[in-house]
């Protein structure tokens, strides 16, 4: 996948997350139960930290420091650490959080070269072209770039499941 063919599976796919949740209150953004036990503010909030990890490494290589050591969590420890580290945060300040880091990405996306893009990196003990983890990293179940996507599903899911029941 190439960056721009990468990029517009990321926007496409925020896109189609931010759809899901238009027209939602609050309440109905932080009633639990949507993906497990997460709200869509949790939801949110764990689409960020995912996208979050791409610009601190990205961040990180540009200044030329060092790739932030893995911590040894699996994916699901990770991501409870995440969440409960957002748990007391408003839907306001997730909701910045995400404006902060997706402009962030997409300036750290577009200001890479094709040659950097191609570049074999070494990540987490994994050698791979650095467009590939990138498209990896923000990836869900379909693919390279896919991961709000994925999420959004479940969100337009619950809410449909919702509304049969009498939600708003």
């Amino acid at each position: 996948m190439t960056k721009d063919e990468l990029v517009a599976v990321v926007e496409a796919s925020w896109r189609h997350l931010d759809s899901s949740v238009e027209g939602l209150d609050e309440t109905a953004m932080l009633e639990p139960g949507v993906v497990g036990d997460w709200s869509i503010k949790d939801t949110l909030g764990h689409v960020t930290a995912c996208d979050g990890l791409v610009v601190l490494y990205l961040e990180r290589r540009r200044r030329g420091e060092p790739q932030p050591e893995g911590d040894g969590d699996s994916v699901d420890e990770y991501n409870a650490r995440e969440a409960t580290r957002r748990r007391g945060w408003s839907l306001a300040h997730i909701l910045d959080e995400a404006a902060d880091i997706r402009g962030r990405l997409r300036t750290l996306l577009a200001d890479l070269t094709d040659e950097e893009w191609e570049e074999q990196v070494t990540i987490n003990g994994r050698q791979r072209r650095l467009g590939e983890w990138a498209g990896d990293e923000l990836g869900g179940d379909d693919g390279p770039g896919t991961h709000a996507a994925e999420h959004a599903a479940e969100i337009e899911s619950w809410r449909a499941a919702h509304e049969r029941r009498g939600g708003s």
